[in-house]
């Protein structure tokens, strides 16, 4: 990654992804009840928190995208430095909930508050580390809409000689929007140990397309794109 760009784009997210961050903390924290796979409160934090990092980051105010497209990147380049910032602040943010959660801060915390030793709580929190499951999910796919959204948004397609065709488009944003009510079913109804365990291969395979699909048409507007002077 290059050091000088990255303390750019950083400057860009910090204070959103910061403010992001401790409200999800308090939420897991406060919260009096046990967390779970479905946690629709975390979804939504999640989903939130990914379409942020899509849009800061790869929304280039006026007077930054010179500098920014004048490092000496290639094009392509210069999307993975900006890609691999946000999947890495979202692991951060994965990392953050298994600090709280696994280390026992949220169980010791309610323990405080009952004024009370509860003998469950060791064991409950690795039930609660479930919520990671909504976080990732969630995270994921609002951030890799959010830079395909923004890569037509932001550039000027007209100089893409109609290289991707809007029908193309059109069916991968379909594909897009069927594809989060269809994680939050598989969320809300994941099946027992015992049963079969395809829908979460189904849904970790098409997280998987959708990721490398957004990922190779933003890749392909970065290439074509016409930038400031």
């Amino acid at each position: 990654m290059n050091a000088r760009l990255m303390l750019v784009e950083i400057r860009k997210v910090w204070a959103w992804y910061l403010a992001f961050l401790l409200v999800t903390m308090f939420y897991l924290v406060l919260k009096p009840y046990p967390l779970a796979h479905n946690d629709i409160v975390m979804s939504v934090l999640a989903a939130f928190q990914g379409a942020m990092l899509g849009w800061r980051i790869f929304h280039d105010p006026a007077g930054t995208q010179s500098f920014a497209w004048s490092r000496p990147l290639t094009r392509t380049q210069l999307f993975m430095n900006r890609w691999l910032l946000g999947l890495s602040l979202q692991v951060l943010t994965l990392l953050v909930v298994f600090a709280l959660v696994g280390s026992g801060a949220r169980s010791r915390f309610h323990e405080i508050l009952a004024g009370e030793t509860n003998p469950f709580y060791p064991a409950c929190r690795w039930f609660d580390l479930a919520v990671l499951w909504p976080c990732a999910v969630y995270g994921l796919l609002a951030y890799q809409a959010a830079l395909y959204l923004n890569a037509f948004a932001e550039f000027n397609w007209r100089h893409l000689g109609g290289a991707i065709s809007g029908t193309l488009r059109r069916t991968l944003l379909s594909v897009m929007a069927l594809c989060f009510p269809a994680a939050l079913f598989v969320l809300i109804d994941l099946p027992p140990a015992t049963a079969p365990r395809w829908p979460y291969g189904v849904l970790v395979a098409g997280i998987a397309v959708i990721t490398a699909a957004t990922t190779a048409m933003a890749v392909h507007v970065y290439r074509h794109m016409e930038v400031e002077s």
